[in-house]
Order: structure tokens, then sequence, then C-alpha cells
């Protein structure tokens, strides 16, 4: 199988729904889903790009982990959160927009998803799990549009990525190591 399109009338994509599935390539999920269960595209090794409907407001644990091929995600408005795991290995993972209705980053969420080179904390967001971007080699950027979330241990691994964030009107930028924050004077 090499492609799907999810029938209208269906609500949730369940557990492990398409797990193995390495020849996939394609699906479309029309609006009308509302979750997509845990593992449902693991190993999806040859699917390239998604995009899920304004209907989904829940995304399981490892849903597209280990989809080496997946290049770019379109993330509705609709999810609140990125569990644990989402993008765990999506190593071809280079784009990636964090809706402004996400709160929270489970941990490994995004975990060796070595093509991301940047991506952008909505305000909205107050914790990040522990390794949600460890071991992201090619991660230079992290930008905070609000204030610097909680965050879990070893956020990023050997990676150093700038980060930036506003606090108080006045943006500042750190260079990260771990947790250990260096903040350096910097406005625009």
């Amino acid at each position: 199988m090499t492609s799907i399109t999810i029938p209208e009338g269906v609500t949730s994509i369940g557990y492990s729904a398409f797990s193995y599935c390495t020849s996939l390539n394609s699906i479309i999920i029309p609006e009308g889903v509302t979750s997509i269960g845990m593992y449902a595209f693991y190993v999806c090794s040859n699917l390239t790009s998604i995009t899920l409907p304004n209907s989904v407001t829940s995304i399981g644990s490892y849903v597209f982990a280990s989809c080496t091929n997946l290049a770019s995600v379109t993330l509705p408005n609709s999810i609140t959160s990125i569990g644990d795991s989402v993008f765990k290995r999506c190593e071809s993972l280079a784009s990636v927009i964090i809706p402004e209705s996400v709160t929270s980053i489970g941990d490994y969420a995004f975990y060796q998803c070595t093509s991301l080179s940047s991506i952008t904390i909505p305000k909205g967001v107050t914790s990040i799990g522990a390794r949600a971007f460890r071991d992201c080699i090619t991660l230079g950027r992290v930008h905070f549009e609000g204030a610097f979330p909680t965050f879990g241990t070893d956020l990023y691994g050997p990676t150093s990525p700038t980060s930036h964030f506003q606090d108080q009107g006045i943006r500042h930028r750190l260079s990260m190591t771990g947790l250990h924050l260096t903040p350096t004077n910097w406005r625009k």
C-alpha cells in the first residue's frame, strides 16, 4: 500500500493503525478526524509530508516516530500539546510549524530530528519535556515567542543552539549547553 485516503465519517485513527507500512508515502486525513492514536504511523519510513485537518485535537505518543523520510508537517491550530516522542527519529524533518494553540511539548518530542535547523516555540508553550530536542545536530536556532518555558532535563544534549526569547518587552539571546543558560544583552 503506497497511499491511503481515510474515508469521510471516520473520527479517530486507532492505536498502531498503519505502523510499519513502510511503503506508505501519501495519506489524506479528512476533516472530522479528531484523534490519532499512539503509534498510528510509526515507522512509515516512506511518508514524506502530512497535513492534519483542523478537526484533530489529540495526537498520541509516537504517532510519527521513525518516519525517517518525513520532511514537513502541518499541525492544526486545534491541538494543545505535542505528545511524547511524536516526531522522534524523523531524520528528514526540516520544517514544522508549532501552532499558537500548543501549550506543552512532550519528552523526546523531536529527539534525533537531525535535519531540523530552527524552530519557533509559540508564546503559549509553558513546558517542554525532557530531551525534547536532544541530538537534533543541525538545530542552530530556537526562538521563543514568549517567556522562557519550564523544561525537562537534557533538553538539547550535546547540541548548543542559540535561543531567543522576550521578557518584559526586551528580547534576549541565550547560548545554551544542556541546562546551562548564559544570557547575552541583545536587543532588536
